[in-house]
């Protein structure tokens, strides 16, 4: 990998869409959007009307996220936008993962506002509750025995690595506020420019 693949990650609300369209914009990155693709290309089995969202098909999207990333874009700066990561190559695909957390009772606010259904928030705040996203991203490293690279808050001390490509780095932020999703993108933004 000789390009940024970045996933952006966390649950709905958390402002993952909001990043990775920033970074299109002032980066020029290729922005994939998941959920859009499964619904534009139809890689979805069903359709769940309590919860309003399509339930995927995992294979299917496994294999044309693969070719996506591995070929069709594999000379493109890429920033995926998502939260079900079961069916990712965490390692393979990316090497720079962005963990976007918020509060349960901003969630909620969030969630009523975007007229989510009760069950849609009940489980959506029960994954914050669990840390569902963090279980699956680490777990996946810790599983595979691959190795990563957590990066600290503060980015002008991601310096003192040894940059490669080929690492995956996490990195973990809150962004309830437009401040710190000011701040986050700042600081992405800063990282890339010094690490390129």
């Amino acid at each position: 990998m000789k390009f940024w693949r970045i996933l952006v990650t966390g649950l709905p609300g958390t402002g993952k869409t909001t990043l990775c369209k920033h970074l299109k914009l002032r980066k020029n990155f290729f922005y994939l959007n998941v959920a859009e693709l499964i619904k534009n290309e139809q890689i979805y089995s069903d359709f769940d009307t309590t919860r309003d969202c399509t339930i995927y098909d995992g294979e299917h999207l496994y294999q044309r996220l693969d070719n996506l990333i591995t070929n069709e874009l594999k000379e493109k700066r890429v920033v995926v936008d998502f939260h079900s990561l079961e069916d990712f190559a965490l390692k393979r695909w990316f090497n720079l993962i962005i963990i976007l957390h918020a509060s349960s009772p901003l969630l909620e606010e969030r969630y009523i506002a975007r007229n989510y259904s009760s069950e849609k928030i009940i489980d959506n705040l029960a994954l914050n509750q669990s840390q569902y996203i963090l279980d699956v991203v680490y777990g996946y490293f810790d599983d595979t025995n691959q190795s990563y690279v957590k990066l600290p808050d503060d980015l002008t001390k991601a310096k003192e690595y040894a940059f490669s490509f080929d690492t995956t780095y996490i990195l973990e932020r809150f962004s309830e506020t437009s401040e710190q999703m000011d701040k986050l993108l700042q600081d992405i933004l800063i990282f890339l420019d010094n690490l390129v």
